[in-house]
């Protein structure tokens, strides 16, 4: 929820081998591994160089003023690579323009390789 503020909303998707690892722990009643799996992840996002990093499955809502801003994502996750690594295989960035009163939403969608997409999917109000 924004709360009327203006900015860049993030979601993130699932990769298509993660929903099927989700769907087959889901049948085998074992929700709570696939959570404790996805809490070892953080999504990494800076917004015109601020960085901040966050759980990685939500909505991840960044207030900024209207106008183009500088958007980058990229997953950490647990293990022995560092972010450099982690940015250069997963990082992806966008140019995004924020209208006044309206918040600019993007996909982050990695996929079962060593990439990930970051498009604009639409914006909604504030």
């Amino acid at each position: 929820m924004t709360d009327g503020r203006t900015g860049i909303e993030i979601q993130v998707a699932l990769a298509p081998g993660q929903r099927t690892i989700g769907r087959l722990l889901t049948a085998l009643h074992l929700e709570t591994l696939a959570e404790g799996m996805g809490s070892a992840m953080q999504a990494v996002i800076a917004v015109d160089g601020v960085e901040r990093a966050e759980p990685l499955y939500e909505a991840h809502f960044v207030e900024a003023a209207p106008g183009e801003h500088d958007v980058e994502m990229f997953i950490r996750g647990e293990g022995p690579s560092g972010d450099a690594l982690q940015r250069a295989f997963r990082g992806q960035s966008q140019r995004v323009t924020v209208q006044p009163g309206r918040v600019a939403v993007l996909l982050y969608k990695p996929t079962d390789g060593l990439s990930a997409s970051l498009d604009e999917q639409d914006d909604r109000a504030a």
